[in-house]
């Protein structure tokens, strides 16, 4: 199966399970968020750690981060994951995907994925004090790849 085929049903298994609910709240209003063939490039429209988990991530994840088995794949548990000690290691899965990890790179900026691993270094029954940074993040797009500049419909 072809990758971007894995990706796209790795997003259709999470849509169906409930995270892109069709609207997203960013200061007290209701933006139209469209996930389709443009929004390959959009910027998810807000930047908090909490926020972003719990639009794109809680709904494989979960809301306590334990993990899940939602048929036919298992989401690994985030909480009191000793992976999430190096701090690049989360910023990569989330940036680049891995098997039912789908990429989402182009969906959020460095700032927004440092601010997603850095939550989830600090959350869940994690205590790693060091932080990653925007500019780490960006050394960890593959060359081909850029952060998205732009929010777009279809």
């Amino acid at each position: 199966m072809k990758k971007t085929t894995r990706t796209h049903l790795a997003l259709l298994a999470c849509a169906l399970a409930g995270a892109f609910t069709g609207t997203v709240v960013a200061q007290d209003a209701a933006i139209p968020f469209v996930m389709g063939r443009g929004a390959r490039n959009a910027p998810l429209p807000f930047a908090d750690g909490k926020t972003i988990y719990e639009h794109v991530c809680q709904s494989c994840h979960m809301a306590d981060a334990k993990g899940g088995k939602l048929s036919p794949s298992a989401y690994p548990a985030l909480a009191g994951n000793a992976k999430l000690a190096v701090k690049a290691y989360p910023a990569i899965m989330v940036v680049n995907g891995l098997g039912a990890m789908p990429a989402f790179g182009s969906m959020l900026t460095d700032e927004q994925v440092a601010s997603l691993v850095n939550y989830l270094r600090t959350h869940f029954g994690n205590s790693f004090a060091d932080s990653l940074s925007a500019g780490e993040v960006k050394t960890l797009r593959p060359a081909s790849q850029s952060a998205p500049t732009e929010l777009r419909g279809r």
